[in-house]
């Protein structure tokens, strides 16, 4: 972040009538570079980002459901009595030493969980995105009822639980390859581009959707 970024973040954060004062002292190109600055920061944010997490989901055509407790995002009237729910996985990566593989993890993840999700049946999708640079290269929907999947999330819940500590299971593509109804919702023009920052596998998985 550029230190006249930075100034109006703070500004914003600890005096927001300075901060309307000070926003009107930049000309349309400086304000320009900030929202580039600012946008670049969240999308490449390697533990979280609310934009890498909105985006996929925009793109999808679901309502963001911002409450911790439940699932990203849904269609319908309403949280409560929507017609399908969304789980999402955003993976980032500015650099072809840390490649995308389609997967993620779930954070202090139960058995209790797992049988919810499991009891969703075909109304529970995963949202698989990945973003290089700040780019979104793919986006992608996988049946959370996967069979394959569920399993290793099982398993891996189960061994964790076992072993003591934090229970994070984690997957990649390869425990959904299988899979017949993926669906895929955005895939980059120049994805070709980008396929040193993903294994050769997985690139060709993708580009198979």
């Amino acid at each position: 972040m550029n230190k006249p970024t930075l100034q109006l973040a703070q500004l914003y954060s600890t005096d927001q009538n300075s901060f309307k004062d000070h926003l009107n002292t930049f000309d349309t190109d400086q304000l320009k570079q900030m929202i580039v600055d600012l946008l670049h920061l969240n999308l490449t944010d390697p533990n979280f980002s609310s934009l890498a997490e909105s985006i996929p989901l925009n793109l999808a055509g679901y309502e963001s459901h911002p409450d911790k407790h439940g699932y990203d995002g849904f269609i319908g009237e309403s949280y409560e009595n929507a017609l399908e729910y969304l789980e999402q996985k955003p993976d980032k990566t500015n650099s072809t030493a840390n490649k995308l593989n389609g997967g993620g993890g779930f954070a202090d993840y139960t058995i209790k969980r797992w049988e919810n999700d499991m009891g969703n049946g075909d109304k529970l999708k995963l949202m698989i995105s990945g973003f290089v640079n700040g780019t979104l290269i793919y986006a992608y929907k996988v049946p959370h009822n996967h069979q394959p999947l569920m399993d290793r999330l099982k398993n891996e819940t189960t061994r964790l639980i076992n072993k003591g500590g934090r229970v994070v299971p984690t997957f990649s593509y390869i425990h959904y390859q299988t899979c017949t109804d993926i669906e895929l919702v955005y895939r980059a023009n120049n994805f070709d581009d980008f396929k040193d920052y993903m294994s050769k596998p997985f690139f060709n998985f993708v580009k198979s959707l």
